[in-house]
């Protein structure tokens, strides 16, 4: 599984949210540009949930999404509500979730819940996704949960690392830079360690180091900022591309004496 993957809680501020700087992962003029996953009744409740994916496709990485409820005999979006999502991999002989970061509202768009899913492995031959979607109406203390098919798939590039480290499992996803361009790029990545199948919380505990370079041009680039943790087991920091190409973003992760080495590689 680690060579098949080897290839996330909501950020509770706008402010890290804001962090992209590519238009398919910034707030939208309209909730509607974004991509429309799903819309149905919640059962056991009198709202109707319609969830928003940003990408035309979900992709092993991290994926974000948003969230719109509407009550029955109520014209308004309805937001005095707790969503929590549930992502599930059925792999047949076993079944394993992975990190997430449960909806919160007003971030990214009035009246809307914003949240993502780190998917760590494809859909296809070794199992089916499914998104667990469990909403209560925290006025009536109504609640119900969805469950939607989803499809995830395996990017040209690995957004999603992992390695171990004495007896745990980690897992590194790149969110940015998502579309990159000659010069200073937001980079940001989180980190979360599969505690057991169904438990992938953050982790904060790492320093981290950065060193981009061109292989086929044998050079680096100046002005880089390392990743430092901000919340909720995000890194943010700056890399610099000093031309167009490809690069290989290499990553320095310690805690305590140990380390770890690993890099993206990113192409535009």
């Amino acid at each position: 599984m680690k060579n098949i993957i080897s290839i996330l809680f909501v950020v509770l501020t706008a402010g890290i949210f804001s962090c992209s700087s590519d238009d398919d992962m910034t707030p939208k003029n309209e909730i509607e540009e974004l991509t429309l996953l799903s819309e149905k009744q919640i059962p056991g409740t009198e709202l109707t949930l319609k969830i928003y994916q940003y990408d035309q496709k979900l992709m092993v990485g991290y994926n974000r999404f948003e969230i719109l409820l509407q009550k029955v005999g109520v014209d308004e979006d309805f937001t005095n509500a707790t969503i929590t999502f549930n992502p599930m991999m059925d792999m047949g002989t076993m079944v394993h979730a992975c990190p997430k970061e449960d909806p919160v509202v007003d971030i990214n768009f009035e009246n809307a819940f914003a949240g993502a899913v780190n998917f760590v492995m494809p859909s296809g031959e070794m199992g089916s996704w499914t998104l667990g979607v469990y909403v209560e109406d925290d006025d009536t203390g109504d609640s119900g949960e969805i469950i939607i098919p989803i499809t995830v798939v395996m990017p040209e590039e690995s957004r999603v690392k992992s390695f171990s480290m004495g007896d745990n499992t980690y897992f590194v996803t790149m969110v940015e830079p998502n579309d990159p361009e000659v010069g200073a790029n937001d980079f940001e990545i989180t980190i979360h360690k599969r505690e057991s199948m169904m438990s992938w919380p953050a982790v904060e505990m790492f320093q981290i180091s950065m060193e981009p370079e061109m292989p086929d041009m044998g050079h680096g680039s100046p002005n880089n900022e390392d990743p430092a943790h901000t919340a909720n087991g995000h890194y943010v920091g700056k890399v610099n591309f000093t031309m167009d190409g490809y690069w290989k973003i290499n990553l320095e992760l310690e805690t305590g004496e140990q380390v770890e080495d690993l890099s993206f590689d990113v192409t535009f």
